[in-house]
């Protein structure tokens, strides 16, 4: 929906036409004139954050695409931009300031989204704008509204086509995208890369570096699968050529050909040489990624892999040679599949359902048990936060885990495994789990023909708490290094909070309102009601749930297993002004891990120090401005703090006088061409020898001797440069370059020597 019409023709519409009915739904500039789009002039921008107009909107939307013989299934919004764009149009004089339009913004598309919601439809705003920090923000607000849009659309995500032949994000930018992905819990990202070259060819991207349309798909891919939230599933991706994005789905061999399998923790960064490489492990691979503006060599690999790429995607990849490291070119994407030398890994880690209707009420171990299997749920790994897809609410508690592993060494024993329960985030700290009664092995059974481990516990052996499963790197597994996994247990709870397990009476309404029989509507085996999985839900569920109430500190907790990072810090590269200009702009970079949660990063500029007082424009702000009172060298401070850890950079400003210039630099003795004329009489300067160095009269230049016999000292402003020699030896020998000391100094004249 990119606008509803109605201009002057109501179309039926209870509340009349919008130009003669409504006029106090335009949205005005400065001047009381109405807003039009810069690029469709006949394209007027509404009151969107008004109840009236909302109201409108929804009523035109219902009559023209919900009201139809055919349905759709929700509706795209464009132009839901979460902050103002001054390239989209003027500032609307009724939100004057970024937080107004944003708060008006996020009213437009939560009420929506509860009124599409109510209709049974779904809503995706096209909101974008995730690369800047307050469009970040305002994204993760809808995430965490209870009245969240079920996706949101990032329409340039990681690189686009809009500008020149491909847009490469800076990593700071680009990196907000990866994170949107990672910490969305509610809403579906819908990221959509693009770039304005034909499939198959070739272009200069912003850097002015040369790429391909399979580089840019690749480095897409690899920043998808980098930051996509394989707990939740909540990511999505598209790529494309930009000129057709709109009318053309695309389907490329990499899709078919690419399985890593599920993904090991969130991402990770490691620094070459100043320059990060983020990568991310897989059950079978790898994906590395270099989003920095410098190319990097020699990045070491934690196993023996198979490197892939567009040109060998249909070959078979056990005929590649093995890498144990590889190069990554700036703005490039590596996918690696780990080799047969890594030996054994495990590539599956399930939970089930043991004695219950699933399994044939059977509580021993057999093969019915992999129709027990909870769908819905996935193991919690190192570097994650603990969801409902992590624990169940099984009236039995944790009681049947299953480990597929793949190329084992032997058979692996119950002695190849180590049990720890909990319930907290410090699982260091967790007592011995009960042991299983039974450890059993099919070869062959589990996920890719790997062999299905299956572990069972006395029911209720394991309730209400963590379980941490290590399967030990042995003989008998054949593991490089341990596997750690967490699976939960609240028995009750339906998983109506995002934010907690309590099970309160908020759960036993959710059993009354989901009932389930054998005869008419069974439950399935992900029903979050059917807490002892008979296929039933109704009031024996209900007595489950009433009989194992929690509160907050009894309640299963949701485990952070998140590793905090300090956050980096870049004050920017040093700069200088000359008065009468006193002010200059700080163009600062700071990066987080936006934990821990909920994230809290702040930031803050001070004077280190310098001469006069400093005024910045915004001290919390990454970029802003400082005015200067005073000529001098200042050193600011650039801090970024996550609530727990934090990190500082510093940046050098010289604000010169024009009457006094300070210089300071390293030129070549050899070099006459380096330096620098200079106002002024020789007066304005001191005479400085440097240490190591003895000062000499330099009774070798007559031009130089008169001045520096008696200096003037009052009012000095220091300046720096290296002597070159050019009549005849100094003292203590030497020809012309003879490094003599440095000089601050001028002639009478004002030239530089």
């Amino acid at each position: 929906i990119n606008n509803i019409a109605r201009y002057s023709n109501a179309r039926g519409h209870s509340m009349g036409n919008l130009n003669d009915d409504n006029p106090g739904l335009f949205l005005l500039n400065a001047s009381g004139e109405r807003i039009h789009t810069y690029y469709k002039s006949f394209r007027w921008l509404m009151d969107f954050g008004s109840a009236e107009y909302q109201a409108y909107w929804l009523e035109a939307v219902q009559a023209d695409m919900i009201d139809r013989p055919w349905r759709p299934d929700g509706i795209y919004v464009d132009n839901c931009m979460p902050t103002w764009a001054s390239y989209f149009c003027e500032r609307p004089a009724k939100y004057p300031t970024d937080a107004a339009y944003t708060a008006a913004m996020h009213s437009f598309q939560t009420g929506m989204a509860a009124g599409l919601h109510a209709l049974g439809l779904k809503l995706c705003p096209n909101t974008g704008h995730s690369t800047d920090a307050a469009g970040f923000a305002a994204n993760l607000a809808l995430d965490a509204d209870p009245n969240y849009p079920d996706f949101l659309c990032e329409e340039g995500a990681f690189v686009h086509g809009w500008a020149g032949d491909g847009l490469f994000y800076p990593e700071d930018k680009w990196k907000r995208q990866i994170d949107l992905m990672v910490l969305m819990q509610n809403s579906g990202a819908l990221m959509r890369s693009h770039v304005n070259i034909p499939e198959g060819g070739s272009g200069v991207d912003n850097y002015g570096r040369a790429f391909t349309y399979w580089d840019a798909l690749w480095y897409a891919m690899g920043s998808y699968l980098l930051g996509k939230n394989d707990i939740l599933d909540t990511a999505h991706w598209t790529f494309s050529n930009k000129i057709d994005m709109y009318y053309k789905l695309y389907w490329y061999d990499e899709y078919d050909r690419i399985d890593l399998g599920e993904a090991v923790g969130n991402y990770q960064v490691t620094n070459y040489g100043g320059k990060n490489i983020y990568w991310r492990e897989f059950d079978k691979g790898y994906v590395y990624i270099n989003p920095t503006t410098g190319d990097v060599t020699g990045i070491v690999l934690p196993a023996p892999c198979k490197q892939l790429s567009h040109a060998t995607i249909n070959d078979d990849p056990a005929t590649f040679g093995d890498v144990t490291s590889i190069n990554l070119d700036v703005h490039r994407a590596a996918v690696l599949i780990k080799s047969a030398s890594v030996g054994a890994y495990v590539v599956g880690r399930h939970l089930f359902y043991n004695n219950c209707y699933f399994d044939g009420d059977d509580p021993g171990p057999n093969s019915n048990d992999d129709t027990a299997i909870a769908t819905d749920k996935t193991a919690l790994l190192a570097n994650q936060v603990a969801t409902f897809a992590n624990y169940t609410s099984y009236w039995r508690g944790v009681n049947g885990i299953m480990v597929d592993i793949k190329n084992p060494a032997g058979t692996p024993t119950a002695t190849d495994f180590e049990f720890k329960v909990g319930n907290d985030s410090s699982p260091a700290g967790w007592v011995a789990a009960p042991a299983p009664t039974s450890v059993t092995v099919r070869p062959g059974a589990g996920a890719g023909g790997s062999d299905r481990v299956t572990l069972i516990w006395a029911d209720n052996a394991i309730e209400k708490q963590w379980l941490e499963v290590t399967v030990l790197a042995t003989v008998n597994t054949g593991l490089a290094s341990d596997d750690v996994f967490y699976f939960g247990n609240a028995i009750g709870e339906t998983g109506n909070s995002p934010s907690d397990a309590k099970v309160t009476a908020t759960d036993a309404v959710d059993v009354r309102n989901n009932p389930h029989t054998l005869g008419v509507n069974p439950a399935t085996i992900d029903d979050a009601c059917d807490f002892n999985r008979d296929r039933k839900v109704g009031p024996t569920d209900a007595v489950i749930c009433r009989n194992n109430g929690t509160s907050g500190p009894t309640a299963l907790q949701l485990l952070v297993l998140i590793v905090n990072q300090a956050p980096t810090a870049d004050a920017g590269p040093d700069d200088a002004i000359t008065l009468p200009a006193d002010t200059v702009s700080l163009d600062g970079t700071v990066s987080d891990d936006g934990y821990p949660l909920p994230p809290s990063l702040t930031t803050t500029w001070s004077k280190i120090s310098g001469p006069g007082t400093v005024i910045f424009g915004d001290s919390s702000a990454v970029d802003t401005n400082a005015t200067f009172s005073a000529a001098g060298a200042y050193v600011l401070q650039l801090e970024a703090h996550d609530g727990e850890l934090s990190d500082s950079d510093t940046v050098q400003i010289d604000v010169i006088d024009p009457t006094g210039i300070f210089f300071d630099d390293d030129f070549d003795d050899n070099n006459l061409n380096g330096w620098t004329t200079l106002a002024g009489s020789f007066e304005t300067y001191q005479f400085l020898s440097e240490p190591g160095y003895e000062v000499h009269p330099l009774l070798y230049d007559s031009r130089m001797r008169a001045d520096l016999t008696n200096p003037s000292l009052s009012d000095t402003v220091y300046i720096s440069f290296k002597i070159r020699h050019t009549y005849g030896a100094p003292p203590g020998g030497g020809g012309p370059g003879y490094k003599h000391g440095r000089m601050w100094f001028v002639d009478d004249t004002g030239a530089g020597f």
